[in-house]
């Protein structure tokens, strides 16, 4: 899990938070800046520091659209 101080004013950890990783066998995946660790595009930690997957924050459908929050 990335540490608090990565996330903004929520409680989780978004992908607004990391660079997307584009070379070194992890394409379409993300780096954490705030301790280096790296995921793939599902939020599953591939590399580093981190002990957890990324958390999958509460959602729900509205139509054709996926709602956050």
């Amino acid at each position: 899990m990335c540490r608090q101080e990565c996330s903004r004013n929520t409680g989780y950890i978004g992908i607004h938070n990391f660079s997307r990783i584009n070379a070194g066998g992890y394409e379409g995946g993300y780096f954490c800046p705030c301790h280096g660790a790296h995921y793939d595009a599902s939020g599953r930690i591939r590399r580093g520091p981190a002990p957890l997957n990324l958390e999958v924050p509460p959602y729900s459908f509205r139509d054709n659209i996926i709602v956050i929050g």
